[in-house]
């Protein structure tokens, strides 16, 4: 597995979630949920957050 070979540190939940990739959540939150701002609401929000560009 990639993570062995490259030492990459990886949490219980991580390991969890790699484990069992079709698990899914019935009632998914968000900040919204709460009253709290959503500023990444989409994949590409994270993206562009993260400093990922598109490609053009």
């Amino acid at each position: 597995m990639i993570i062995f070979l490259f030492r990459i540190q990886v949490g219980e939940w991580d390991r969890f979630a790699l484990r069992y990739r079709h698990f899914t959540h019935l009632s998914p939150v968000s900040p919204a949920t709460f009253g709290m701002e959503n500023y990444c609401s989409t994949m590409e929000d994270v993206l562009k957050l993260s400093g990922v560009r598109k490609k053009a």
